[in-house]
């Protein structure tokens, strides 16, 4: 156990304690993370009882945009890692995420977080899905660009490569769960907050593959 999560731990009020205990019991792993969320728990930030969904809600929803975003930031990192060499010499935007995108490792991650995501939160069908998959991926926003424009700033400072790639990747989850919705849902989406920059910084890093092929991967796999 980290040293710093130990502490946290020693130092829990009786309900930051019953909370921690209860979100491990549903499944998360001790982390620092959970731990941290205790603490506001005992400092009366957020509610830990059981009665009061709406903050266990988000906790829940955060968990697990968290963990996708993290897992992506780490095969984006693996990637850039492999051609540091030669992104090095490279300042085009596409040509970054042209490297992020190639291969199938992103859109198995996407998939599998996608088809998770989808069968938990039952978005529906149409433009009522598509209302609550906005929904719910802009409150979360934040929280899965973060990790990814960290890792890409590792490599470039220039800050519309780390731009293009945290948008993209936050864009095809978008679209994949509206894809997977069906009944319009991705023209919906489509047509929402995500910016024609985005999708046309997609099509051109694709290279012979387009990005409507890219997303019915993301769908049919997303089980």
């Amino acid at each position: 156990m980290d040293r710093i999560e130990k502490l946290v731990k020693e130092k829990l009020c009786k309900k930051g304690e019953a909370y921690r205990k209860r979100r491990m019991a549903a499944g998360e792993k001790s982390s620092a993370y959970l731990s941290g969320r205790a603490v506001k728990v005992c400092k009366g930030q957020i509610s830990g009882r059981k009665k009061k969904k709406t903050n266990e809600s988000y906790l829940e929803e955060n968990f697990e945009i968290d963990s996708l975003a993290k897992e992506l930031a780490n095969a984006v990192e693996d990637k850039l890692e492999d051609k540091k060499d030669e992104l090095n010499e490279v300042v085009d935007p596409i040509s970054v995420l042209s490297t992020v995108l190639a291969g199938t490792t992103l859109t198995n991650i996407l998939a599998k977080y996608a088809g998770k995501i989808f069968k938990k939160y039952n978005f529906g069908k149409g433009e009522a899905a598509a209302k609550k998959i906005e929904s719910f991926t802009h409150k979360l926003e934040n929280d899965f660009k973060g990790p990814i424009k960290r890792v890409v700033g590792l490599f470039t400072k220039d800050e519309k490569t780390k731009s293009l790639v945290t948008n993209s990747l936050y864009a095809l989850l978008i679209l994949g769960l509206g894809l997977k919705a069906g009944g319009g849902a991705l023209q919906n989406l489509s047509k929402g907050n995500i910016s024609a920059g985005t999708i046309s910084g997609l099509k051109a890093a694709l290279k012979g593959k387009d990005l409507s092929s890219l997303l019915k991967d993301i769908a049919s796999a997303a089980a």
